[in-house]
């Protein structure tokens, strides 16, 4: 068994940074037993490959997809690599293969390593698709393969928390180590004794199956209840007990962390909606978290998805074809920031800036959040056992921009309304 290539372009045509370099390894581990690779790789080609497991009831997964076991000494993948008649196979069942795009990026989050981009794992709480909790587990282990090893979730979150527990449960314990997971404490606003707060981060340890959690987020709804400082306080003393490694924020404005700061409350980072689109993160915040120390990890970069090929020069999608919690969400950010029109004009500037860096609209879009001040890591959400998108989140990483890319992007959004002046800083929109 192995990968039809039927109707694939062929790969002299493909530019050279989209042709895998492979490594044919016949004696690699056993473990290693995903068959999927994608000669020409992200959004200019993206014909319909159909990967067929080594392993019966092994994932499914959709393309693009690029990495799966991890990689070793590597070559460049030509014609002389296709083996086999009729549909073409690179390889057969005897043969493990491993796929890298460029060095994954990776970020430092007090004593955290990460790589900088990270799982989000919002889409396994509803609306965005049914997810069989078996095939999600599973297809964790596909970016943890590929080297995105840090996964975000939140207590609230519907199963994520034991889905990352269950992922964990069947990694030996040098890849256990490789493993990073951050989740968030989202209390209802409320009265915040310690018993309240342990009982809630007690409940994340047991679901997630760690001694102590690497990051944990802390949101609150309210800020006319200042009992988020109480919670605070208890959060500091269960870090300094050991249940917490590292203390960190989600959706906090500035103004509230120059607070936390003056009291001297140590924060790792803040977790804020940034895009191309949604830049607010750069008018206060940035400044205040880089004299600070303190990271930024930005969501929503691709705006639910869509920042890709599939809009550009699509007509405005009503109400009932949004079919994603997450395209619902961003298409009212769409509609504040400017309208669908002004956005069809910002896909067609990154659509032309990806064919000048021969990448997609997506890598466009995560690597000009990375490249802002402040911004350790960008976190893109995984819906499990649906779709798989690892190849063009890998592909981000072997994108660089230029002063003239940018240029011709923010020409777009310079046009836009100012978020900042209509929704307010960061976290505003959920209060």
């Amino acid at each position: 068994m192995g990968l039809a290539l039927g109707g694939i372009k062929r790969y002299e045509e493909a530019p050279a940074q989209y042709r895998a370099a492979i490594n044919l390894n016949p004696d690699g581990p056993a473990d290693h037993y995903y068959a999927g690779v994608m000669l020409l790789l992200l959004g200019r080609y993206r014909e319909a490959l159909r990967p067929d497991p080594i392993h019966a009831g092994a994932h499914r997964y959709n393309c693009p997809i690029l990495f799966l076991p991890r990689p070793r000494t590597l070559i460049e993948a030509g014609p002389e690599c296709v083996r086999g008649s009729g549909h073409n196979t690179l390889f057969n069942e005897h043969t493990r293969v491993s796929v890298t795009m460029a060095a994954i990026e990776s970020a430092t989050l007090g004593s955290l390593a990460i790589p900088r981009i990270i799982n989000g794992m919002w889409q396994v709480a509803g609306g965005h698709g049914v997810i069989a909790p078996d095939d999600a587990v599973s297809e964790m282990g596909l970016y943890h393969d590929a080297g995105l090893t840090a996964w975000d979730m939140a207590d609230i979150y519907g199963p994520a928390e034991e889905f990352l527990g269950r992922f964990r449960d069947g990694l030996d314990p040098g890849q256990r180590q490789r493993s990073v997971a951050f989740t968030k404490f989202v209390p209802s606003p409320g009265s915040m004794t310690r018993s309240i707060v342990e009982h809630h981060i007690d409940r994340s340890i047991r679901r997630m199956n760690v001694d102590a959690i690497d990051l944990l987020q802390f949101h609150w709804w309210d800020y006319g209840n200042p009992s988020y400082l109480d919670a605070l306080r208890h959060l500091e003393i269960l870090r300094d007990e050991g249940k917490i490694k590292h203390l960190a924020l989600t959706n906090f404005d500035t103004r509230r962390m120059e607070v936390m700061v003056d009291k001297g409350v140590t924060l790792v980072s803040n977790q804020v909606q940034h895009s191309v689109l949604d830049c607010r993160p750069q008018v206060a915040m940035a400044p205040f978290c880089q004299r600070y120390g303190i990271g930024m990890l930005a969501y929503g970069t691709l705006l639910g998805g869509f920042l890709s090929e599939r809009y550009l020069g699509a007509a405005e999608p009503g109400r009932l074809e949004l079919s994603t919690y997450s395209l619902q969400k961003y298409k009212n950010m769409i509609d504040a920031w400017g309208g669908w029109p002004l956005f069809q004009e910002l896909l067609s500037a990154m659509d032309q800036v990806a064919e000048r860096r021969q990448a997609s609209i997506a890598n466009v879009a995560v690597r000009y959040v990375l490249d802002r001040p402040g911004v350790v890591g960008a976190i893109i959400g995984a819906r499990l056992g649906i779709v798989n998108h690892i190849g063009d989140n890998l592909g981000a990483f072997s994108s660089r921009l230029g002063s003239d890319d940018c240029s011709q992007i923010e020409e777009v959004t310079a046009r836009s309304n100012d978020l900042y002046s209509a929704i307010g800083d960061c976290g505003s929109e959920y209060r």
